[in-house]
């Protein structure tokens, strides 16, 4: 018996510390020079479910361990439903702090990207945006305590429609000069479909965009493109779905249009852009029935097309540019595929050529969560290499 008891003990001990050397950080070099970090300990930071999506950041060191923080958001829909925010070390996994954004309903909330604007409250670091489309809400949290700086709702500033879809977001760049990075906001519902670019430095809109619908059967996409003027100010480009209008980049800074092209067959338009053909000008990713295809920005032309991956849908599937892991000078394409309760699947193709560079599956489960470290890597499981 008393062996027993000793070898259970052991075996116990032995497990506990597989366990502390599993949640390790595990930098990874490519021979490319593209960093990646293999962060085995994400599925120990509090998920439940397992299922619900997850967005991250990373942000700069601030305990001076020579590893970017990350910040990083969770779902959990019931109700009421809530939006968790967490800054986490990036050697350790541990949670620095964490704050709960709640919705007295059970809607899943959908959440945009998560962006670093500059320092709107004065504290010498970068504040964070998260946008709730569901909620018209635009929320300023503050990335070393987690405090809220500024909440934007649907009826201030005139961002929100009462009868829109909701807003998204993403950073253009300092239009105004206040180190400040201005944003630009979609608004859907009205008859049509707002921008606002928004200066989070003077509080104000300070430029505005409409765009009615040629049809009802229009879908219509503003997202943001490249700086294709040289200004230092990232276009708004819209692109239209069914009917397939022509797709316009706007200046930030003047709501004009300057430049316009035409795609000869109609299809829906995600917000990543690539410059496959290295002509200094974002190109469209576009999907077809049964087609990813990339068109020239420049000329309207097909660049290259690859077949869908096995399984997807558009409300599954998340698509980002990360950075160029095979050397050829052009980001790559990540897809990521939820297929619960199937393995999570990812794939990462070519942004020059559309060629599958390689793809995995996840366990049924297995809490998977990929970072932007400032657009050069993403946290993954290990073994990725």
């Amino acid at each position: 018996m008393l062996l027993y008891r000793f070898c259970a003990q052991f075996l116990l001990i032995m497990l506990l510390f597989t366990q502390s050397a599993y949640a390790q950080t595990i930098p990874v070099q490519t021979t490319s020079g593209v960093r990646l970090i293999a962060f085995p300990a994400i599925a120990t930071l509090g998920e439940r479910d397992g299922r619900s999506p997850y967005k991250a950041i990373t942000v700069d060191d601030s305990n001076a361990d020579g590893i970017d923080e990350f910040i990083r958001t969770h779902l959990e829909v019931g109700i009421p439903s809530k939006l968790v925010i967490s800054m986490h070390d990036g050697l350790s996994g541990e949670r620095a702090w964490e704050r709960i954004i709640t919705t007295p309903t059970d809607t899943l909330l959908l959440h945009s990207d998560l962006l670093l604007v500059g320092d709107i409250d004065g504290n010498g670091a970068s504040d964070l945006v998260v946008g709730i489309p569901e909620l018209n809400s635009l929320y300023f949290v503050n990335i070393r305590n987690g405090q809220i700086v500024r909440h934007l709702s649907g009826a201030r500033h005139d961002i929100g429609e009462p009868e829109g879809f909701g807003a998204q977001v993403w950073s253009l760049g300092d239009i105004d000069g206040d180190r400040i990075s201005e944003l630009g906001i979609i608004v859907h519902g009205g008859g049509g479909h707002n921008v606002r670019v928004y200066s989070p430095g003077v509080d104000q809109v300070i430029q505005s965009i409409f765009w009615d619908y040629y049809s009802p059967f229009d879908w219509i996409v503003f997202y943001d493109a490249a700086d294709i003027n040289n200004d230092g100010i990232k276009e708004l480009v819209c692109n239209r779905g069914i009917s397939f209008g022509p797709t316009e980049y706007f200046d930030a800074r003047t709501a004009t249009v300057i430049h316009r092209v035409n795609y000869p067959a109609p299809g829906y338009t995600y917000g990543v852009t690539v410059d496959a053909d290295r002509d200094g000008m974002p190109d469209h990713l576009i999907l077809q029935p049964d087609l990813w295809q990339v068109y020239s920005s420049a000329t309207g032309q097909k660049i290259y097309e690859f077949p869908l991956p096995d399984f997807w849908s558009i409300y599954a599937t998340t698509v980002n540019r990360i950075a160029d892991i095979n050397g050829d000078s052009v980001e790559e394409i990540l897809v990521t595929q939820e297929q619960w309760p199937d393995p999570t699947k990812i794939y990462v193709i070519s942004g020059a050529t559309g060629e599958r560079i390689y793809e995995r599956a996840h366990a049924v489960g297995e809490n998977v969560c990929y970072v932007h470290a400032h657009n050069v890597g993403f946290l993954d499981q290990p073994g990725f290499t």
